[in-house]
């Protein structure tokens, strides 16, 4: 093997280290961003929930106005 396809195979390894880190951390920010909507849906949720029984405890008899 000559010097210049010894530089290639190393300057290939460490293109391909670099390559294999951007597609995990590609992986890593999609699934927080999955994790951040889901919670973000559920707060949502829970903030419409509680609305509603606030709702409900001023108006117990359910009442119209």
């Amino acid at each position: 093997m000559s010097r210049g396809e010894e530089i290639d195979d190393l300057l290939n390894s460490f293109i391909g280290a670099v390559v294999g880190g951007f597609e995990l951390a590609g992986r890593l920010v999609m699934r927080v961003g999955a994790v951040v909507e889901a919670a973000v849906g559920e707060w949502a949720a829970e903030s419409f929930v509680e609305e509603q029984e606030e709702q409900r405890n001023l108006n117990p008899l359910g009442v119209r106005r």
